[in-house]
Formats: structure tokens, sequence, C-alpha cells
């Protein structure tokens, strides 16, 4: 399952990096291991704005943020949702510096907030993440759409033409770097992916030296048939792997959403070593983690306490920020997690395309998402007093879950978080990344697990890497 994947186009990106005079390993990520927290421009519909990442403590735990997202339709890259991104008048309250937008201006939204973001925490790295369906994305890598496609996104956010060739006062500067999200190319795409990646780098290298590419990866190198990863690795700055959905709705059997260890199946331990059996650096490995949970109900109780057990899933998932209000103050139960969790990383991208993992998807509210919970997981009815939930945690991978014997909870606390940022030390990668920062709680707790985390790096590692970088913020735990 987590075999090596074939070289088959390797000579098409050795190529194409020659020609371009392309080669990202000088660019490996250095210091510490990055922490990289995914933003959403949906969150202002759910009141959450750039600024919550300044009261929540998070931006200060934050050395690069991507911001999704940009779309990819069309033959070329666009603004997903010009309300959010350019329109939308923060008031003084809502923004980061205080300040009420100007509704003449014509740079608003989140896009100016972000702004404010950055000149606030000057050594905050921000990336745009495109998205978009995978047969825009199939169209726009063939060899007649490429440079045209490419130019359009480094035009339009790197170089900040929103319209027109003249740049919008705001924009330049404002993006770092470019995160590819495309779910997921197929083997006849291989060629055109790599090639695309070759492109991106070619025309941001133009643009300004140090612009970061990064491109975000499903849990497992076999969801990549005919890359050549090796050869990725040295096109781009980042991989960001997603280690996450290794179970979830999709499933009527309870499991761990994001398991660090397990005797059998996806775990984020064999996904790292998959990768980095494939030929990717681990310098330019990215350690993703879930800042939501999934859920079951109708889960009978056993001697494992509902884990692996039958169930009825609930729909979409729930931010950690909801359910740590379910954990029980005190404490917590051990119990070994038995062999038999779901593999699932291969199944992603179908699961994904499925209503009930959709509502985590861009777009997704979680409005009314604890109302929702407590009715589907008392079966609907008012008059059911739910039994008080425990909290389980399996000794070695550190995942917890809740149950209170019928419905049952998967999802990352600070415990687990601080696990996942000693391994991504403790394999050398180049740091965290997390999906994403509005799931976490006020105060940020699981962005500073992580932090935590990471920044326990012994010191001959620092000065191995070359020392450390980060916003040069004060943090505080």
């Amino acid at each position: 399952m987590f075999s090596g994947v074939s070289g088959r186009f390797s000579a098409v990106l050795v190529a194409l990096g020659v020609a371009f005079g392309v080669d990202a390993a000088a660019q490996a990520p250095i210091g510490r291991p990055m922490v990289v927290g995914y933003f959403g421009q949906w969150g202002v519909y759910d009141n959450y704005f750039p600024k919550n990442l300044v009261t929540s403590g998070a931006a200060a735990q934050l050395d690069q943020v991507n911001y999704a997202q940009g779309f990819v339709t069309g033959g070329r890259c666009s603004v997903a949702d010009p309300n959010a991104d350019l329109n939308l008048a923060f008031t003084a309250e809502n923004s980061v510096d205080g300040r009420a937008d100007d509704p003449a201006s014509s740079f608003r939204g989140d896009f100016h907030q972000m702004g404010e973001l950055k000149r606030r925490f000057p050594k905050l790295k921000m990336l745009i993440s495109l998205e978009g369906k995978a047969a825009d994305f199939a169209a726009d890598a063939q060899p007649e759409a490429r440079e045209a496609f490419v130019r359009s996104c480094v035009d339009l956010f790197l170089r900040g033409r929103l319209t027109g060739d003249a740049p919008t006062p705001g924009m330049v500067g404002l993006f770092d770097g470019i995160d590819l999200d495309w779910e997921f190319p197929q083997e006849a795409d291989a060629a055109n992916f790599q090639a695309v990646l070759a492109e991106f780098r070619r025309q941001m290298d133009a643009v300004r030296p140090g612009l970061r590419l990064s491109v975000a990866v499903g849990p497992s190198p076999r969801m990549y048939p005919g890359v050549d990863l090796q050869a990725v690795s040295r096109v781009v700055d980042q991989i960001g792997v997603m280690n996450y959905d290794y179970n979830g709705p999709w499933s009527q059997r309870t499991g761990f959403l994001a398991p660090l260890y397990g005797e059998t199946g996806g775990t984020v331990e064999r996904s790292i070593l998959a990768y980095k059996e494939a030929g990717v650096p681990a310098a330019k490995l990215l350690l993703g983690m879930p800042f939501y949970g999934y859920g079951w109900r109708e889960v009978a109780s056993s001697d494992q306490h509902g884990l692996l057990e039958q169930g009825r899933s609930i729909h979409g998932d729930r931010p950690y920020s909801y359910l740590r209000t379910l954990a029980p103050e005190g404490p917590e139960v051990m119990v070994a997690a038995p062999a038999g969790q779901a593999a699932a990383p291969i199944q992603i991208a179908a699961a994904k395309a499925q209503p009930e993992v959709a509502a985590k998807l861009p777009g997704a509210s979680l409005q009314g998402a604890e109302t929702a919970v407590k009715a589907e997981a008392a079966g609907g009815s008012a008059q059911k007093t739910p039994a008080p939930f425990v909290l389980y945690r399996d000794p070695r991978s550190k995942a917890p879950w809740l149950y209170d014997g019928d419905t049952f909870w998967t999802y990352d606390d600070p415990v687990s978080i601080g696990a996942k940022a000693s391994f991504a030390v403790e394999q050398g990668l180049g740091g965290v990344m997390a999906w994403e920062l509005s799931e976490d709680t006020a105060d940020a707790a699981l962005l500073r697990a992580a932090r935590r985390g990471v920044d326990a790096v012994p010191a001959p590692r620092r000065a191995a890497v070359g020392g450390p970088v980060g916003t040069g913020q004060a943090r505080t735990p």
C-alpha cells in the first residue's frame, strides 16, 4: 500500500528543471520546523476574521498562513469569493489595525486585512492556496494551456494585477508564494502535473527570488501513480501531506481520524515514511493535522468503549472548539487501540465527493453545528438526556476519543497534536500544517501545542538547519 511510486515521467521533469534552471533543493525550509495554518476565506460568514488570529494568539505561533482559496477554473486563476476577499468593509471592531475600511476603497475584505496582519507580524509569510476541480487542473496543465494558466495565477496573486496590467495597491507583496491543491491527478496527468509545477517555479522565480511553492498531497504516494515525487521535491519548497481522513463518515465503523501510530491500516507515521521512501527529503515535508473531528451515533458499548464498532455516522465534521466542550474535566482513561483501524488513504478522493464529507470543504458553514450535533446525537429527541462523555486515549498514538455509550467522536487535542509535532521534529521534517485555523479554540489551544512541540528542537538540529526563523514575535504558553 505504501510502496514507492513509478519514475515513469522523471526524465520529463528533470529536463524541464535543467531547461528552466530549476532546483528548489537550496530553498528547503531552514531553521526550526515551521508551523503552517490554513485560513479559510469563508470564516467571515461565521464571524472568524483575520483579527481572530491576533486575539487568539494564533498569529504569534505561525510561521506561514496558507490562504484558502484562489479558484482554478476556465483555464485561469481567479478570486474565489470577491465579497470576502475584496469587497467586505470591515468595521473598526473587526479589523486588524482597529480602523474601519473606507467604503470607497477598491481594496477591502480579507486581502486588505491579511496585509495588515503581515504589517503587524512582518516575518509571517502568506501563500495563496489554489483549489479547484481535478478536471480543471488537468485541462489547465495541458502543454497548450499551461504557460497561460500559470501566468494568470502569477499575475493575479503575485504581481497583484486584479484588473488589467496595472497592479492594485495592497496586492503587490501580499502573497509570498503559491500552494497548489490538485486533488488528485490521475496517472494520465502525471507528466503534466510535474510540468505545471515546474512552470510555476519558472514564472515565480522570474517575479522575484524566494517566493515559496508548496503542493498539498494526499496521505499516500500511491495516490500519485506515475509521478516521480523525488523530482517534484526538487521543484517545490514544501510538500504538505494531508495526514487526516484515515477514517470518517463514509465508513459505518468508528475509528481514528488521524492516528499517529497503529498496528494496521493508515497512520501518520506510515504516510510520512512512505513519502520519505519515495525520495522526498524530510525537510520538504509538512505533517498535516486536523483541527476538526468526526462522529458516529448508535455505537454499541464494548470493551473498547465504542472504538472500531459499527455505528451511524454523523453528518459532516465538527471543530475542535466544539468537541472540547464535550470532553469532561478530570482524568482520562487510557485504552490501547486494537488492530483493525480502517485503511482509508486511497479512498480519500471518493470520500470527499460524498455529502457527509462535503460539509468540511471550503464554503461549508459551521453555524448552528452545536445544535445540530445535539439533536442528531440524541436521535432528534429533545427529551433524551445523554450520558456524560468519557475521554479515552490510546497510550501509544496519544489519539483521543469521546464516548458516552452511544455517541463516538474522533479528533485531535493538544496532547495528540503535541505528539505529532514531536514526531515531526524526530523525523527531521520541515514542519507541521493545520487544516484549518477557525476550528481551533478562542485561545488557539491546538496551535500553541503544535508550536511548543516543534520548538522543542535539540540545539544540534537548530544549528544544522541554519538557526531559528519565524514571526519574531513574543510567544506565550
